[in-house]
């Protein structure tokens, strides 16, 4: 007795590959549609990384503090970097500079003080220091009383 073999439809070899590479093409078409979520990353971290470098700066220079954190908004697009204390004003005075294009960041100039705690340009203690970049895919920097420097 001849058993009849089934010849329609798709094994489950098949079915499962075709799934696997649908899935990988899907995952790297959604990466090249956002490509907004992978760069507010990077520059938040930049902006962490600058603060950090000024907060160390200004720890390390002892009671004459000069060097300032400086961001603002202008040609559409976020500029922060590090300043001297008479030269930021004006964004070509900054160095370490980043521009973060096509994304706005919250204007503040401040530095830090010997503990490495967050101070504004009249010398006085900020209770905390909250920096926002992006007006979509936003990330926020959070800079607590005591300089402890977070960002999500």
């Amino acid at each position: 007795m001849y058993l009849k073999r089934m010849t329609r439809g798709f094994s489950l070899i098949e079915l499962v590959s075709v799934m696997l590479i649908v899935g990988i093409l899907s995952v790297y078409a959604v990466a090249k549609l956002e490509p907004d979520s992978t760069s507010h990353f990077q520059y938040c971290r930049e902006v962490a990384t600058a603060l950090k470098r000024v907060q160390n700066i200004n720890m390390n220079q002892g009671i004459d503090i000069n060097v300032f954190f400086k961001s603002f908004n202008e040609n559409g697009s976020g500029i922060m970097g590090l300043c001297y204390k008479d030269e930021c004003s004006n964004n070509e005075k900054l160095f370490d500079k980043a521009i973060l294009d096509g994304t706005t960041i919250t204007e503040q100039v401040f530095r830090f003080n010997e503990y490495g705690k967050p101070v504004a340009t009249n010398d006085n203690l900020l209770d905390k220091v909250t920096l926002t970049i992006g007006s979509i895919n936003t990330c926020q920097i959070d800079i607590s009383d005591e300089g402890v420097i977070s960002w999500q």
